[in-house]
């Protein structure tokens, strides 16, 4: 019973009719909270839109990969210093995906000016157009 309860919890956080859910009733069903030992993963209010936050840091093996190909890059990450556009392809070369970079420009605070030079660099080093907006959304959050 226990494996089915993450399982009934994305049932009913996704919308989806069930017969256990039909039978709830309002005033009795007034928070949903899924634990996996004593760590709590989630918790629902009745009539809330269920949100998740996935961490996307950089695993371990894209450390390993960083700290042979690109140390620099990783002792800016580790002391939470801004990234620069070289950093940036650094990161992709090296495996690294989207999401974890996006995170890590988040995390850092970094700002990028892109020049149009700076965009075909950025899509010739294989930086995908969503990390390159990102990029491009920093300058508009300085001003």
């Amino acid at each position: 019973m226990k494996q089915c309860i993450p399982i009934f919890i994305l049932i009913l956080a996704s919308g989806c009719q069930t017969r256990a859910q039909s039978e709830l009733k309002p005033e009795v069903a007034t928070t949903i909270v899924v634990r996996k030992s004593d760590t709590m993963l989630a918790s629902i209010q009745p009539n809330e839109i269920p949100t998740m936050t996935i961490n996307h840091r950089i695993t371990k093996n894209d450390r390993t990969r960083l700290q042979r190909s690109y140390p620099k890059t990783l002792e800016r990450l580790d002391n939470h210093k801004p990234l620069s556009v070289q950093d940036i392809k650094n990161l992709t070369r090296s495996g690294v995906t989207d999401d974890a970079i996006i995170y890590e420009i988040d995390s850092t605070r970094s700002s990028f000016f892109l020049m149009p030079s700076d965009e075909i660099e950025l899509e010739q080093a294989g930086v995908s157009k969503k990390v390159v907006e990102k990029m491009k959304s920093t300058a508009d959050a300085q001003y």
